[in-house]
């Protein structure tokens, strides 16, 4: 069987189809060479890792250049020579690309169905994570089935970029270990995060300042014996309830002294965690999305990652600072559709909306949604003006709100939808 897909701006679309059934062949047609040779590199990586069948350029994958701007006269005649001459077992799938590519297989369909003859012709339909007839049966190919997803780093090197790990860079993505142990420990931290998340946010900052005495125990001076004058205000207001409830939910011991306190965490995850802010909110996110089931059975989201920083043309420079760029809080994957999360476990700035589509523009196109994941959105109008903005930066943009009252009784969680 050959695929050949219409080559379209938008990487996951040139894909889709493969990931479900990989061809014995594939050729992309369209009208950019350059691009069309660099997404072939990384289609082969990731067929080849996926599937371990071996693609290579001009073996079972080419290239075939159609110049939109030729006419559709001229369109049609390189399809029949170059693609429908050449093979006799084509299916084209036509999730993406030029329309004047759609109407030029159109045409060929039409004068095929005339003699008597069919065009295979498919499309992905992303949310039903199938594949459906657009010949003449209209049939669905594949209904119940699930398509295999791609994983998060998969899905950024489709689209040219990189995941960025510890020890590439001192900004790195953290792979956590996902332990039945930590992910207790997470239910815990959350726990009394949600209680008071400015609370939280002030307590870290005073651990995330603290001496480290080892990789998972800190000092914090609690007054005068701080000389820097802005740290010691800040460590003046260190609260020994605060400390005292994360110890007794196990995640710290607490040695007293005359003038600071040693808190030695449970394991270097947890101090991790409890040095730095607005982290338990993403690995909250993340741990509900592993457990989220359907009622079918199975995980909704089949891969997770937290903390993701990405570099945007997936070549890491000698200097760190003439790399482009971003941390996204949370992406997870639902099939062939990724979601990216931005958590933000305090006020959140007005430019975050307009950062979260940009980067779920770039790495997820048509089919990236965003999450807004808010824990302390303070009244009925704030949402509202959160809501305003959201519709202006994301077409699609889930509002989320973990949390709304300070008061355990009062807690609630609401979500709500912008866009069409």
């Amino acid at each position: 069987m050959t695929y050949v897909e219409f080559f379209d701006k938008d990487m996951l679309h040139n894909v889709c189809s493969s990931l479900y059934c990989p061809p014995d062949r594939i050729c992309f047609a369209g009208g950019n060479p350059e691009q069309m040779n660099a997404f072939a590199a990384r289609y082969c990586a990731v067929m080849n890792e996926r599937f371990g069948k071996r693609y290579e350029k001009d073996k079972n994958l080419f290239l075939c250049r159609l110049n939109p701007r030729d006419g559709v006269k001229r369109i049609v005649s390189r399809i029949k020579m170059e693609i429908l001459d050449r093979w006799d077992d084509c299916v084209f799938d036509i999730t993406g690309g030029s329309e004047v590519y759609l109407i030029a297989l159109g045409m060929i369909a039409a004068e095929r169905k005339a003699e008597g003859r069919t065009v295979q012709m498919q499309k992905f339909r992303f949310e039903k994570n199938s594949i459906r007839d657009i010949d003449q049966q209209q049939n669905e190919l594949i209904g119940k089935v699930m398509a295999p997803g791609l994983t998060v780093e998969q899905l950024i090197r489709i689209y040219g970029g990189r995941v960025v790990y510890s020890g590439e860079r001192e900004n790195a993505t953290h792979v956590w270990n996902w332990t039945e142990d930590f992910k207790r420990s997470v239910d815990s931290m959350w726990s009394v995060c949600r209680r008071d998340p400015e609370l939280w946010n002030r307590q870290i900052a005073i651990a995330k300042e603290g001496m480290r005495l080892s990789p998972r125990e800190v000092f914090i001076a609690t007054g005068c014996t701080e000389p820097d004058r802005e740290k010691r205000a800040r460590a003046e207001r260190y609260d020994a309830g605060f400390w005292t409830a994360l110890r007794d939910e196990g995640l710290l011991e607490i040695s007293a002294y005359l003038h600071g306190a040693a808190l030695r965490f449970k394991d270097e995850q947890i101090c991790r965690c409890l040095t730095e802010q607005g982290k338990v909110l993403e690995l909250k996110i993340c741990l509900s999305a592993m457990r989220a089931e359907k009622e079918s059975g199975g995980r909704i989201y089949e891969n997770v990652l937290c903390g993701v920083y990405i570099d945007w043309d997936g070549i890491l420079q000698e200097r760190a600072r003439l790399d482009t760029s971003n941390e996204v809080d949370a992406v997870l994957m639902h099939g062939l559709i990724p979601v990216f999360v931005s958590c933000k476990n305090g006020a959140v700035d007005g430019d975050e909306l307009y950062k979260l589509s940009t980067v779920a523009r770039r790495f997820g196109g048509a089919e990236g949604k965003k999450v807004l994941a808010a824990s302390l959105v303070r009244d009925k109008e704030e949402e509202t003006a959160l809501m305003i903005r959201a519709r202006v930066w994301a077409s699609r943009c889930w509002m989320r709100t973990i949390f709304r009252s300070r008061a355990p009784d009062t807690t609630a969680e609401t979500g709500r939808r912008t866009g069409s």
